[in-house]
């Protein structure tokens, strides 16, 4: 009897320790789950329900453009990390009075000058006792572009492009960038290309550009890390050989874009003449030294950038990539392209558009968005962009 009463006991113990186990899985995995489903709602909010609002198709961002020296901000208070996060439109607006909603106005980026009077007296050959901190010393090989020369583009495709990714190339030409939609919406296609390291990739790719007469071969070596160089370089080309075009627009070579919705954009949506819009991103600086993006305390100090639309797709109008040629030879070179085109916008009193159809993700194209709303999303290789391209034809038909 004993022993049955010891047997029992210990049966006891194993039940209530499994039943704790039990207990205590389920509730870490109701946890687990009702993350997932904010961060699915949130997502599907994303993609899906911007189709259904009545909102335009932009979202201004208010952001206060005081003086960056004068702000009580301390250059080490931190700030939550947003990398990837799908913005909602509340999350979108921001107070200009409410420094601490808007931290990037706290900082002084050289050159500490009223970088507006300044571009203003640049454009109108008025002397200036600055000296410029960004000379820009590479140059370009391409070809005439006749219609930037005899013409008046409606807009310019930038596309920036690795110089290895001829299939990237090949894959646009035949897409969204196809010389009929060029003709048709009087626009002009441009790659930009850095120098490849080989002889054999260089003769490679003036081939290639001799036959398509598309691309703007740059003098600096081609990596990740000169797409500043790359982005700015392409600046400084357009105000000198084609700056009578109405609109730029910057574009990543794996990016899908539906030209006639980003025609129809351009035509109703833009309304300022200093126009710079994008999927508006807001981050802070890297400090892990490991990383690609790793940003060191001496070549930029503060915690958050200011707001900037992602690099991979950027719609800009002339006017505002004038000013942008100006007052980059008077802002401190910054690495990574999308940050210094944020910080330059800063200085010029630009507030970054956000536009709603512009996507940094792969779109499916049997989601609701791909078909009713996209212009821009990224991720798609050759084959993919080609399949996408071909179920934006049947949208379009």
């Amino acid at each position: 009897m004993a022993s049955f009463i010891k047997v029992l006991k210990q049966l006891l113990r194993l039940v209530l320790v499994l039943a704790t186990g039990m207990l205590v899985w389920n509730f870490d995995r109701l946890t687990t789950s009702r993350k997932y489903q904010h961060y699915r709602k949130a997502l599907s909010w994303k993609l899906t329900n911007d189709t259904k609002s009545n909102l335009t198709d932009v979202q201004y961002l208010n952001i206060d453009t005081g003086n960056w020296e004068e702000s009580k901000i301390s250059k080490t208070t931190k700030f939550h990390q947003l990398e990837s996060t799908f913005y909602s439109t509340e999350s979108m607006e921001m107070k200009s009075s409410n420094h601490t909603k808007d931290p990037w106005s706290a900082f002084p980026y050289p050159l500490n000058v009223d970088m507006v009077e300044l571009v203003r007296k640049l454009k109108s050959n008025i002397h200036v006792e600055h000296k410029p901190l960004f000379v820009y010393q590479y140059n370009f090989k391409h070809y005439r572009i006749d219609k930037c020369v005899d013409g008046s583009p409606f807009f310019i495709f930038l596309i920036k492009s690795a110089v290895n990714n001829v299939k990237n190339r090949v894959a646009i030409r035949e897409t969204w960038s196809h010389l009929s939609l060029m003709e048709k919406y009087n626009s002009v296609r441009l790659f930009l290309v850095g120098t490849p390291d080989k002889q054999m990739e260089l003769s490679a790719v003036e081939e290639e550009n001799n036959l398509h007469k598309d691309i703007i071969l740059m003098s600096f070596r081609d990596n990740y890390y000169n797409n500043t160089l790359k982005t700015i370089g392409a600046i400084h080309w357009t105000v000198q050989h084609c700056n009578r075009s109405k609109f730029v627009v910057f574009v990543d070579d794996d990016m899908l874009v539906s030209t006639t919705r980003l025609v129809k954009f351009l035509k109703s949506e833009v309304t300022v003449p200093t126009f710079f819009g994008g999927y508006i991103t807001r981050h802070s600086p890297y400090r892990g030294k490991r990383s690609k993006w790793y940003v060191s305390p001496q070549d930029y100090p503060h915690d958050v950038y200011p707001p900037m639309p992602s690099a991979g797709f950027m719609i800009m109008t002339m006017n505002f990539v004038t000013d942008l040629h100006f007052a980059s030879q008077f802002t401190r070179f910054f690495n990574f392209d999308d940050c210094y085109l944020g910080i330059l916008a800063y200085k010029l009193h630009v507030k970054p558009v956000y536009i709603r159809s512009v996507y940094v993700v792969h779109i499916a194209t049997y989601s609701r968005t791909f078909n009713l709303q996209l212009m821009a999303a990224h991720g798609y290789p050759p084959s993919k962009l080609k399949s996408a391209w071909r179920a934006l034809q049947k949208i379009s038909s």
